[in-house]
């Protein structure tokens, strides 16, 4: 499987991340997330992990394996400890004892306002 995507995701530093997506192969069909994990990393410019999220600690939450969703799900309480700026981003399928980078992108973080 070759597929590549670019992700950009907007967001202020005083909400929740949830974002749910459905992975597809090239032709649509679902690919298959059962006994996978997946990860992604937001960092900063200087290569500085901001936040790991992942099946693994659960801010990655797989809602349909079969039909491949699955859910970024990173609290407010979490987000609050990203200053405002331009993040990187890529996530990461492994499976079958292959590991793929599926997108990466950038993440742009505004100051919360409200607290």
């Amino acid at each position: 499987m070759a597929t590549f995507y670019r992700v950009n995701i907007f967001m202020a530093n005083n909400e929740d991340l949830h974002q749910a997506f459905a992975f597809a192969d090239s032709t649509g069909v679902p690919v298959d997330l059962t006994a996978a994990s997946l990860s992604m990393d937001i960092e900063t410019a200087a290569e500085n992990d901001a936040v790991e999220i992942s099946t693994s600690n659960g801010r990655i939450v797989l809602l349909s394996p079969q039909q491949g969703q699955f859910e970024i799900q990173v609290p407010a309480t979490v987000m609050r400890t990203i200053p405002p700026g331009v993040y990187r981003h890529d996530l990461l399928l492994t499976r079958d004892s292959r590991t793929q980078r599926i997108w990466e992108g950038a993440i742009t973080v505004s100051r919360g306002v409200t607290e």
